[in-house]
């Protein structure tokens, strides 16, 4: 026999196997229902302490409105009716611009003052969460006279009535990081109260008081009108419903439907009056610039008509019409081109006066019967770039880069509507000066009308031009007037606000399965830095993966506590691994399988188990056996086989003249014991020849002999009496014994202090 150990041990492990961590994950299964039970505790808590919150939503569609005071003087005329007057007034409706109307901070302080939003009260309920209340405050709080146009920071009182009908009440002031308290004690919920910052008054309002909270807790918290501004900022939303409609969504959260609906929709109305004011102001600028035209005109005409009745007295005419007739056939077309002309150039002179008497930022009249297309449409830009910025500027300030770039756009427009009508104008008069010359060559074939009568014909064709432009403006007015009082709103309300009965918040579903994954996560956690630390060997897979010493076989955990358990027509996993190992041990090639040295690194890894049962297991099977007990420190195989002596090994090796038939006991018909003695605390005994004689003479007696010897950590007792083996057992203990341990062992392998040895793992869990 050879004392040569020829495996290897790997050094690195290259693969990862996924079998052995779930069975690692699988081994820490309770570690997984604790997370679980108490992550899942949490989230129910969570759960039932967190007030609901909801989420009202209204939609509004905005209207796209397009047009202006519309047509010129010889359309007006000759349809003979008013124009669509919902035409007249107008401005091209972005939604992008109105999102930013809607979130306006000059709509949302409104919105605040309106609702008397600056104070907030809540009630103390379950689990001591406060639920949010609106407009049914058990106890109403009355401020000091303009307390709340005036505070700073923010003041919360907590209210409390007590069993015996008193109440206290808590002042807490707060103003960045300092704070201030005032308590005191109240007989009766109606005393008032004086504080260092005013006297308050509680009204107490039974029919709000919950009847599972009699005893209430009214918690009351009033911020500055500013403060209270940024807050609603926040919380008011304002989106597009779709990338295709025109359509916005107003919405808001928090823990009360009543007053979440209330914010949504006063925000929606407040945006439909913003709206309809910016239409109407345009349309009053319209009505009050037709009417003063007209006041200038009626002052004009009634000097045109006393120039004519005085020209009828002093000429004594009285009618020319069939006198004229003739010319004016000839002469009407010209005549009334030459009317329209003057008409427009008089028109672009007011509207070029009123630009340069008006502010940057006044509105023109949209279209005031100028029938050049290019200047209608300047106009029309113009002003809608002035109601852009006007709407801008209540939501950001002047400095704003887009607000400035505006500001210039309508600088540069302004130069622009100038400038077409010094164009327009001049052109009218060549063209003008045009029809006059061919009226002119017309006149000089008419030689045989009067000059009294070509002098009227021209003062009636003046008087003909400011009677048609009065009452063209009349008409203007009219439809100026009808627009202002029957503007239509920007916004239509799709939907008004609209509460779902199920809260938004908490929600229930996600935060159990976020509980739930928290638990599976913060397990692997564990599990992984358990075993990241952990230097017990727990499995085969572990104990195979730091040495290369062969493993016999896995004995599982035993569920029986009894020290034998390898009986004739016992089947049990315990039973039938020592049967597999004996079944092994014979079979093992290249090595000797009669003396079988049966090693572990501590006590209670189970190397007494295993020889003990080994020995059974070799004796059934009708093989003279014997096992020794070279435990000499810690002696316990007499006790497992019920045998009493006081005679062993230790008397054997200390009496010379003792022989080893002596210390032989019989345990069955096929079984000896060679019990330990009496235990000893050296290991010298060891070293003597005295064991070579015993070994010698019970390998002539025995098929099979087991040494259950001391363990390997602690003392040399193993390595003295390694050299009578055939070969080694090594008995490893899921859990319990350590990577330090088989790493010696593999030490003890390479030195050769150990012959031919292998693993068992002992109480395996997998």
């Amino acid at each position: 026999m050879t004392n040569k150990n020829k495996n290897t041990v790997p050094s690195t492990i290259d693969e990862i196997d996924i079998k052995e961590i779930f069975l690692k994950l699988i081994r820490k299964w309770y570690v997984f229902i604790i997370t679980g039970a108490v992550c899942l505790a949490f989230a129910i808590l969570y759960i039932l302490a967190t007030p609901p919150e909801f989420t009202s939503k209204g939609t509004v569609l905005i209207r796209a409105q397009q047009g202006g005071l519309g047509g010129g003087l010889a359309d007006a005329l000759s349809s003979g009716g008013l124009a669509d007057f919902s035409d007249m007034i107008g401005s091209s409706k972005t939604v992008d611009d109105e999102l930013l109307i809607v979130k306006s901070k000059t709509l949302i302080s409104t919105m605040v003052d309106e609702l008397s939003l600056q104070t907030s009260s809540s009630y103390k309920k379950r689990f001591g969460t406060y639920y949010e209340l609106y407009h049914n405050e058990p106890v109403e709080t009355v401020f000091p006279e303009s307390y709340l146009d005036t505070i700073t920071g923010s003041m919360t009182i907590d209210i409390k009535k007590n069993q015996d009908k008193t109440y206290k009440v808590k002042f807490t002031y707060r103003r960045g990081l300092k704070k201030t308290k005032y308590r005191t004690n109240l007989a009766t919920i109606n005393e008032p109260v004086s504080t260092p910052w005013g006297t308050f008054r509680f009204v107490e309002r039974p029919q709000y008081i919950d009847p599972k909270y009699p005893d209430y807790r009214i918690r009351t918290v009033a911020t500055s009108h500013k403060s209270r501004i940024e807050e609603y900022s926040d919380i008011v939303e304002s989106t597009l419903t779709s990338k295709k409609t025109n359509a916005i969504d107003i919405t808001v959260k928090g823990g009360n439907m009543a007053k979440n609906e209330a914010v949504v929709n006063k925000m929606i109305e407040l945006y439909s009056r913003d709206s309809q004011a910016d239409t109407q102001k345009s349309a009053m600028i319209t009505y009050n610039f037709i009417t003063e035209r007209i006041a200038q005109l009626t002052q004009e005409l009634e000097v045109i008509e006393k120039q004519v009745e005085e020209f009828r007295i002093r000429n004594n005419i009285a009618d020319l019409e069939l006198q004229s007739q003739f010319a004016m056939q000839s002469l009407n077309e010209y005549d009334k081109l030459i009317v329209e002309i003057d008409m427009q150039n008089s028109l672009m002179s007011f509207i070029e006066n009123f630009i340069k008497q008006s502010d940057l930022l006044d509105l023109v009249p949209p279209n005031a019967g100028v029938t050049d297309e290019s200047l209608s449409n300047l106009i029309i830009e113009y002003n809608e770039q002035v109601m852009e910025y006007l709407r801008l500027t209540r939501s950001s300030n002047e400095l704003n880069p887009y607000t400035s770039q505006l500001k210039e756009k309508i600088l540069l427009t302004r130069e622009n509507i100038l400038q077409t009508i010094t164009n327009i104008k001049e052109g009218t008069i060549i063209k003008r000066q045009d029809l006059i010359n061919r009226s002119k060559m017309v006149n000089s074939q008419v030689n045989s009308v009067p000059t009294v009568e070509r002098q009227y014909l021209e003062i009636g064709r003046e008087q003909l031009v400011k009677r048609e432009l009065y009452l063209f403006l009349l008409q203007k007015r009219e439809e100026a007037q009808l627009a202002f009082s029957s503007t239509t709103e920007t916004g239509k309300i799709v939907d008004p606000a609209f509460t779902s009965e199920i809260p938004t918040a908490p929600r229930k579903k996600i935060v159990l399965i976020l509980a739930i994954l928290v638990a599976g996560l913060v397990s692997c956690i564990y599990i992984y830095i358990y075993y990241l630390f952990n230097n017990k060997i727990d499995s085969a897979k572990a104990l195979e993966s730091i040495t290369g010493l062969p493993l016999m076989t896995s004995v599982p955990e035993s569920a029986d506590n009894t020290a034998i358990v390898v009986k004739e027509n016992t089947t049990t996993p315990v039973a039938e691994s020592i049967r597999m190992l004996r079944t092994d041990i014979k079979n093992r090639p290249d090595t000797g399988n009669k003396v079988i040295l049966v090693a572990s690194s501590a006590n209670g890894d189970g190397k007494t188990f295993i020889a003990s049962n080994l020995a059974v297991a070799f004796a059934l099977t009708q093989k003279k056996t014997v096992i020794v007990d070279l435990n000499l420190r810690n002696p316990s195989l007499a006790s497992i086989f019920s045998i009493n002596t006081y005679s062993g090994v230790s008397e054997y090796l200390t009496d010379g003249s003792m022989n080893v038939t002596e210390i032989i006991k019989p345990v069955s018909d096929w079984l000896d014991l060679i019990p330990a003695g009496s235990p000893i605390k050296t290991s010298d005994l060891l070293d003597s020849s005295r064991i070579d004689v015993m070994f010698e003479y019970l390998r002539k007696e025995y098929d099979y002999i087991i040494i259950d010897s001391a363990p390997t950590g602690n003392t040399s007792d193993t390595t003295l009496i390694a050299h009578v083996a055939d070969q080694t057992l090594y008995v490893c203990r899921s859990g319990v014994t350590t990577i330090q341990d088989i790493q010696k062992l593999n030490h003890m392998a390479d030195m050769q202090r150990l012959r031919n040895a292998s693993l068992v793992l002992n109480r395996q869990t997998d």
